[in-house]
């Protein structure tokens, strides 16, 4: 929750009391702008697109609205810069800011889980950081600074994080190299590069967004390209007319290898995507805290203090296993990892070969960590799963097209197939599953052919529950559920002694324990 300060007598601004920058109404501006689009893209994209086929308005009178629209965005600017308002003091930071009415707000150190900065390509030549404060149980960034000086912005993550380190000088200027904005004592625990980089960017679920937004004009034209590609081989007298028809092989294999193409092209955008946003990545950390530099175009570092982390997690994409990388992700205390807008505040090691996993991993975690053997769940999870996923749908098939005569003559194959398609994907969710018990916390391991591992401390679980189905209860099985601060991890069909053993250690370590770190 926000602590409100004592609030001042109207239009009075003590003389401890600091104006952000002049030039921070050009960050202001364009970062309001781009909000606002992201905000109201279907508006934005609906509106102009009416504009455009509509005979009511044309050129003149569209530019005369977006120029009415600027202007008003800058005056609203303007006013919002001269309100704003921050004062550092020993142990806090107080703002007070807003265009129709003024809000403050007071946010002590301790309670600030991660510093964020940010710096585009227009605040560069301004010499500007952008800060942003968040705290646990902030639906959004608590605190954001606009564009404030490179050296107070250094000062101010120092003083959150509790290190007393002398200060640059006030004339610095932000680098753009790796690691410019940390101490040239500090060695890279994990360093990226290029490959790295580009790797990850084609095992994350880059691919797939790009691929879903594009969904739509790249089917159309992909039947664009076959039917292209059809008339060009009967112009061409390689195929006879009619043949393709005849022949409807030819024509799949001509739309897989254009999906193929597509595909490829995803996975090479979706690389250098990433490698643009991580570029220069470079992780370093003591016992007090973590600290990442990166981005090409827009240079960020994010500082989290490692008494905010409270699980780490491992994970490694279908593409991932093939090409041997990994990343791993510090969760925060009250960041939900499942809502798509906090993914940009989550601490993100992107591009771990395999074999330096263990080490990144000892490093993040603050303690020596290594590969555990983890402990299966019971067989008969996948024997319920074959059952509910594979036969009953199977049998249902089966029973509509001999018995009502309905489906083509090649269902039961497709159906067959697809059984066992889905009979062997059961199976390696069912091995995939695992958990591994430590002296201090346990490891759970969830996938498909892909891999996530999470690790935690007891102490860090907020609530555990035990639940058995009526069949779990025939066989004697339970499932664990512990509710971590940042979502639920289940543990399906445990034997139910080990289940209840492992409910009561996690509850008596909460109620006892008194840890702070990983």
């Amino acid at each position: 929750m926000n602590e409100t300060a004592e609030p001042e007598p109207a239009g009075t601004v003590g003389p401890d009391w600091e104006r952000l920058p002049t030039a921070a109404v050009i960050a202001m501006y364009i970062s309001g702008a781009q909000k606002a689009v992201r905000e109201n893209l279907f508006l934005v994209i609906g509106g102009g697109t009416g504009a455009v086929v509509s005979d009511a308005l044309g050129l003149r009178e569209i530019a005369l609205i977006a120029g009415g629209l600027l202007l008003i965005g800058l005056l609203g600017t303007l006013i919002y810069h001269r309100r704003f308002r921050f004062l550092i003091a020993d142990n806090a930071i107080r703002v007070r800011k807003g265009l129709f009415e003024i809000k403050e707000l007071k946010v002590r150190f301790e309670r600030v889980q991660n510093v964020a900065f940010s710096q585009p390509l227009y605040l560069k030549p301004l010499g500007l950081i952008r800060v942003n404060l968040e705290t646990p149980g902030a639906a959004q960034t608590e605190v954001e600074l606009p564009g404030i000086r490179t050296d107070e912005a250094q000062a101010l993550r120092d003083r959150i994080a509790g290190a007393h380190r002398r200060a640059p000088a006030a004339d610095a200027q932000p680098a753009d190299g790796e690691g410019d904005d940390l101490d040239a004592a500090e060695s890279a625990i994990f360093a990226p590069g290029f490959g790295d980089l580009f790797r990850y960017g084609m095992t994350s679920s880059q691919l797939w967004i790009i691929l879903g937004v594009v969904g739509g004009p790249l089917a159309e034209r992909v039947g664009d390209r076959v039917v292209d590609s059809v008339e060009w081989l009967e112009r061409s007298g390689l195929v006879g007319v009619g043949d393709l028809s005849a022949a409807p092989w030819l024509a799949a294999g001509l739309v897989l290898a254009l999906i193929a193409a597509f595909i490829a092209l995803g996975l090479v955008v979706s690389g250098l995507i990433a490698w643009v946003r991580f570029h220069g990545y470079r992780l370093t950390g003591d016992a007090e805290r973590l600290q990442a530099v990166y981005g090409l175009l827009d240079k960020r570092e994010k500082s989290l203090k490692r008494s905010k982390l409270h699980s780490l997690e491992l994970v490694q994409t279908a593409f991932g296993r093939l090409l041997g990388r990994w990343h791993a992700v510090g969760h925060q205390a009250a960041l939900d990892a499942m809502n798509p807008m906090n993914q940009d505040k989550r601490f993100l090691v992107p591009g771990i070969p395999t074999a330096r996993l263990e080490q990144v991993t000892s490093e993040l975690a603050g303690r020596a960590w290594s590969p555990p053997a983890f402990r299966g769940i019971h067989v008969r999870f996948r024997r319920i799963l074959w059952q509910r996923v594979v036969l009953l749908p199977l049998l249902a098939i089966l029973a509509a097209h001999f018995l009502l005569g309905s489906g083509p003559w090649w269902s039961p194959l497709a159906a067959l197939a697809i059984a066992a398609i889905a009979a062997v994907l059961v199976h390696f969710r069912w091995k995939r599953w695992g958990v591994h018990i430590g002296d201090q916390g346990l490891e759970v391991r969830a996938g498909l052919i892909g891999t996530t591992i999470i690790l935690f401390e007891d102490a860090r679980c907020q609530q555990v529950k035990v639940t058995r189905s009526p069949y779990q209860r025939r066989h004697g099985l339970a499932t664990l559920v512990i509710r971590l601060p940042h979502g639920e991890k289940t543990v399906p069909y445990l034997p139910e002694p080990l289940a209840a053993e492992l409910a009561n250690r996690l509850l008596y370590r909460i109620e006892t324990s008194t840890a702070h770190a990983l």
